[in-house]
């Protein structure tokens, strides 16, 4: 089936930690006939008190695309949606009258193609690779984006 632009409703947004330790956000679909969650990517861990930047600013995109400037807000709220059929994931929601889509997928997948770069906190230069990249500064051993370098 060919993919389609459907008129949707948002119902049920939440932002919450699911039972294995993620930090996520979601809400409902529903359209003519068919209903499905929207979201569901981890954008933290809890537990380290770690969190994804890049999870804040999908939810950022999805309030501009949707109109609102509340996360709440955007219960009841009408969009589009690029329905992909079935058996398909919706990853692509946009604005009920203007051209603004927000693909979700693509957004992510993007951020797994970035090289992260490392910078040391103290001389603010960029080191990428291993631990041992350090030495360019070799008195400075704190690193902003740690924990993204030692995924």
């Amino acid at each position: 089936m060919d993919e389609r632009i459907v008129n949707v409703k948002i119902s049920k947004p939440r932002l919450y930690i699911e039972d294995h330790g993620c930090l996520t956000f979601d809400f409902i679909i529903e359209g003519s006939g068919f209903g499905c969650c929207f979201g569901g990517y981890c954008i933290g861990h809890p537990r380290t008190y770690s969190a994804s930047g890049r999870g804040l600013e999908a939810m950022m995109h999805i309030m501009d695309v949707v109109g609102v400037n509340c996360w709440e807000d955007l219960d009841g709220k009408y969009c589009r949606v690029k329905d992909p059929g079935l058996g398909g994931v919706l990853t692509c929601i946009g604005n009920l009258i203007d051209d603004e889509w927000f693909d979700i997928k693509e957004f992510f997948d993007d951020d797994k193609k970035k090289e992260i770069p490392i910078i040391c906190k103290e001389c603010k230069t960029c080191v990428h690779g291993q631990v041992d990249d350090s030495k360019a500064c070799k008195d400075c051993d704190v690193f902003s984006n740690w924990e993204a370098k030692n995924d």
